[in-house]
């Protein structure tokens, strides 16, 4: 269904001249990231606000997507098993976070928070063999991680030990949920026997 509606997309922008024929595929392939990528935000946000979350939702999202944009990691092998591993994995951190809070495993999670970054600083990007990187990609993603992922590890770090929002913890644990999804984009990889072409070049 994805497939097809990027499809029609894409054509429809190639008869009414906004892209040449040419970029037809690229362009649908795109889209087909799009509507993915909004099908699984408008679910995890909706549960979001069924479970009186939403903000805590919002905190939630917006770090793990700026990091594992350049992070990578592991990718569905369809996009219908990528909206439902991505919506059960969040929900599943969701109602995990409320427990462990509620628990007194806040300082827990902070610390599972910086050891997780140290992962994204060591191994990202972390490439699917769907969507293989360059030698130069490879190197330009890795860089935009580590600053990314800096980035928001610092400033969580620091809001938490001085206000102690509970936002905070929620950010905290986006870090953690990109360094999950490394370890199983590397133990996908070394499955099916893919080696990304940055390392087969050493």
């Amino acid at each position: 269904m994805i497939e097809r509606t990027a499809k029609r997309v894409a054509v429809s922008c190639v008869k009414n001249n906004v892209i040449q024929k040419e970029q037809e595929g690229v362009c649908a392939y795109g889209m087909e990231l799009l509507i993915a990528t909004a099908c699984s935000t408008a679910a995890i946000l909706g549960a979001g606000l069924i479970l009186h979350r939403f903000w805590y939702t919002i905190f939630l999202l917006v770090p793990f997507y700026h990091i594992r944009m350049y992070a990578g990691g592991i990718h569905a092998e369809t996009y219908t098993k990528c909206i439902l591993s991505f919506t059960v994995g969040f929900l599943m951190i969701l109602l995990g976070m409320e427990y462990l809070i509620r628990a007194g495993f806040q300082e827990g999670l902070m610390q599972c928070s910086l050891m997780s970054f140290l992962v994204i600083w060591l191994v990202s990007p972390v490439e699917d063999h769907s969507r293989p990187l360059s030698v130069e990609e490879q190197a330009g993603y890795k860089k935009k991680a580590r600053i990314s992922a800096f980035g928001y590890e610092s400033m969580v770090q620091a809001i938490y030990y001085i206000w102690k929002p509970t936002e905070a913890l929620y950010a905290a644990s986006a870090v953690s949920a990109v360094a999950l999804v490394l370890i199983l984009g590397i133990v996908k990889n070394k499955r099916i026997g893919y080696q990304p072409a940055h390392i087969c070049r050493k």
